[in-house]
């Protein structure tokens, strides 16, 4: 298991569905099948629109980028099955808003600034019989905030001398990928 404060400072228990270091004896951690099931549903569902607009080139640290801003309303709603057999029901709502400098040189992405308002709701409902008993669990979540995504984004190493490297921020938390 994960010690809790070194979960705490890397920011991963402050985020939605945060990783607080809790593994079954197959390797996953506890709820990680709904959660792949929660996206993959998200992902079929996803509605609404997105928009890139040039607007202008600039010059940043030596390098001329294209600044594109991005905006957009997403949505997605659907059903899953939980890994326990139950069933989820789930809304989710996305506003991003932000820009993406393109390396003109490079044509490759330099950085990615985003932030956006993100509500999701979900219920889930299962039912487990114990010796003739049946008990149902009910279980409503709301999330709504604001996130905000940092990357920086660097040369190959076969175009250049450094690694492949981004790294993005979630809230004031740094995360290295």
């Amino acid at each position: 298991m994960r010690h809790p404060k070194k979960s705490l400072r890397s920011g991963v228990l402050l985020m939605p569905g945060g990783d607080v270091g809790l593994r079954r004896k197959d390797g996953d951690s506890f709820g990680a099948r709904s959660k792949r099931r929660f996206e993959d549903a998200a992902l079929a569902s996803l509605k609404g629109k997105l928009s890139a607009k040039l607007t202008e080139t600039r010059e940043i640290e030596g390098t001329r980028c294209a600044v594109i801003e991005i905006e957009g309303e997403i949505r997605a709603q659907g059903e899953f099955e939980t890994e326990e057999g139950g069933q989820a029901k789930f809304e989710l709502e996305l506003d991003p808003r932000g820009e993406l400098l393109w390396n003109l040189e490079a044509h490759r992405a330099h950085a990615l600034t985003l932030t956006a308002r993100i509500r999701t709701e979900l219920n889930s409902l299962e039912a487990d019989e114990d010796g003739g008993d049946t008990s149902t669990f009910e279980m409503r979540e709301k999330l709504a905030g604001t996130m905000r995504l940092e990357a920086q984004f660097k040369a190959p190493r076969s175009q250049g001398t450094e690694p492949s490297t981004s790294s993005i921020t979630y809230g004031s938390h740094p995360l290295r990928l």
